[in-house]
């Protein structure tokens, strides 16, 4: 699990009887100089840090930086682990850079991955393949909680 409050509490709240070990490796994105800022409001200015994996904000990491500590992270603590079966509690940007790479994605095509709060994904071993066998389903939510992925840009028929 990562060591961040939020993931902390995830898993808490999963309530599942197995030890958890916590690690910084797992963490979200460092936004460096732009830490804390509310994005939304000036978008335009901020854009090239959500489309360029190479950019990196001064004091801060690239998606390159992030995927290589998750692969680390995942060669060391999850591939060679004992366990059957391991639950990995992280954010947004490692569990899309970590399948971009088990994908053979260019990391250039990152932002096609969308993973919503706590999107569950199943990555699964099978005759020396990892496959993905399950991806940001939200479904532990209940059909109303799909509503803000379904956004204008997706072009949804319907939705407004």
């Amino acid at each position: 699990c990562s060591d961040s409050p939020r993931t902390k509490e995830t898993a808490k709240l999963l309530g599942l009887d197995c030890p958890i070990a916590y690690s910084s490796e797992i963490r979200e994105r460092n936004y460096g100089e732009f830490e804390g800022i509310k994005w939304a409001k000036e978008e335009k200015k901020y854009e090239a840090y959500h489309s360029d994996p190479l950019i990196r904000p001064k004091g801060g990491e690239n998606c390159e930086d992030v995927q290589k500590r998750v692969l680390d992270f995942f060669g060391r603590e999850v591939f060679k682990s004992q366990e059957e079966k391991v639950l990995v509690v992280s954010h947004h940007n490692p569990i899309v850079l970590f399948a971009c790479h088990e994908l053979g994605m260019p990391l250039d095509k990152w932002r096609m991955l969308r993973l919503g709060n706590c999107g569950l994904c199943i990555f699964t071993k099978e005759n020396g393949l990892w496959r993905l066998k399950l991806w940001n389903s939200l479904s532990h939510y209940g059909l109303l909680n799909f509503k803000p992925l379904f956004s204008d840009e997706a072009n949804v028929p319907g939705e407004k």
